[in-house]
């Protein structure tokens, strides 16, 4: 079994069509199904059921679909390897990233390390905290950065850099109110939060709890699933929105956004470095990780 009849049968399997396998592959449909032929004839069993246009893998197929991913992963590994014996780094890697990280801390990070490396490319997967813990259990990215924790024994979990939350408003929220209040004023006040599986409303939460004051108390108006949208309607004087400083510094510096005082409550968390411990990684994986943890810190400066 050659390489390329093993990536046109990755593609049929991945497509469900052998058409659309050729369009990804910019080759022929007859000479798709001349590779698959192929393939079946060496192994003498039936790797798709052709129905219509459609290809539906046999119990065979599979089973070769799963060896398959394991020898592409194989090469991959193979090839980092070699390049990095030879002092080169390239290659494609797959960061998921919660959204503060992903458009806070990795671009300037990211940035730096494409300029030294101009061979490699990153995808970065978005989504809240929940999402990429998610992700990186069930293998969909490298590694994972996110600001929150959740319970899971095949993950390992690194501090990277802690994050300051504060509770903001607009100026004119407060034009008739004090930033100075009491946690029990919280309650009395309209809110933009963020959707559930949030590191930043898990923050919050486990705060509130600590002092027997629970999210439901709160006057939530609005609820987002961004931390753009959070932003954009405490801007626009919706509520009080809690969030990183990172997120609304330059708002503060110009005195659009005021943040709160509370009376004995400070909010603080990490963020995090999480990868599967029962993964192999590449070179290119772990010297991009390696690079975050050194230099993370120049992101909050």
């Amino acid at each position: 079994m050659d390489l390329r009849k093993l990536e046109v049968f990755y593609y049929v399997y991945k497509t469900g069509s052998f058409s659309k396998a050729g369009e990804e592959m910019f080759l022929s449909q007859p000479t798709v199904s001349t590779h698959i032929s192929y393939l079946e004839k060496e192994l003498g069993v039936n790797l798709f059921d052709r129905s219509g246009k459609t290809a539906l893998p046999t119990p065979a197929g599979r089973l070769l679909f799963k060896r398959v991913k394991e020898i592409f992963e194989l090469v991959k590994k193979t090839k980092q390897e070699i390049n990095y014996i030879k002092d080169e780094v390239e290659g494609e890697v797959v960061i998921g990233a919660s959204t503060i990280p992903a458009t806070y801390l990795l671009p300037s990070l990211l940035g730096a390390f494409l300029k030294q490396y101009r061979k490699v490319q990153v995808k970065l997967e978005m989504g809240d905290s929940f999402d990429i813990w998610s992700k990186v259990v069930n293998g969909k990215v490298d590694f994972g950065l996110t600001g929150a924790l959740y319970e899971d024994g095949f993950l390992n979990v690194k501090p990277l850099i802690e994050d300051d939350l504060i509770i903001v408003g607009h100026k004119d929220f407060f034009r008739n109110k004090s930033v100075f209040m009491s946690i029990d004023e919280l309650v009395r006040f309209p809110w933009v939060m963020r959707e559930k599986g949030s590191g930043t409303r898990k923050a919050l939460e486990e705060a509130l709890n600590k002092k027997s004051i629970s999210l439901l108390d709160l006057n939530v108006l609005v609820e987002v699933k961004t931390t753009e949208a959070l932003l954009r309607y405490v801007l626009s004087g919706v509520g009080l929105g809690f969030t990183s400083r990172l997120v609304v510094r330059e708002y503060l510096k110009r005195g659009i956004l005021l943040d709160a005082k509370i009376e004995d409550l400070s909010f603080r968390r990490n963020f995090y470095l999480v990868w599967h411990q029962k993964r192999t990684y590449f070179p290119l994986s772990m010297k991009l990780q390696d690079y975050i943890v050194e230099n993370i810190g120049v992101c909050l400066k």
